[in-house]
C-alpha cells in the first residue's frame, strides 16, 4: 500500500510539471499569434 502512494505522489508532481509547461506552451502561441497578427507600426523618418 505504501508503494501505491508514492506512485501516485510521483504522478500528482508529473502532472503538475505537465500542466506548468502546456500553459507556458499555450502562452507561447497566444504571444506568436498576437505578435503575427498585431497591426504593423510604420515609423517615419
Amino acid at each position: 500500500m505504501k508503494t501505491k502512494a508514492k506512485i501516485d505522489a510521483k504522478k500528482v508532481e508529473l502532472q503538475k510539471i505537465y500542466l506548468e509547461r502546456l500553459e507556458r506552451f499555450m502562452s507561447l502561441v497566444e504571444l506568436s499569434y498576437a505578435l503575427k497578427h498585431a497591426p504593423r507600426v510604420i515609423q517615419k523618418k
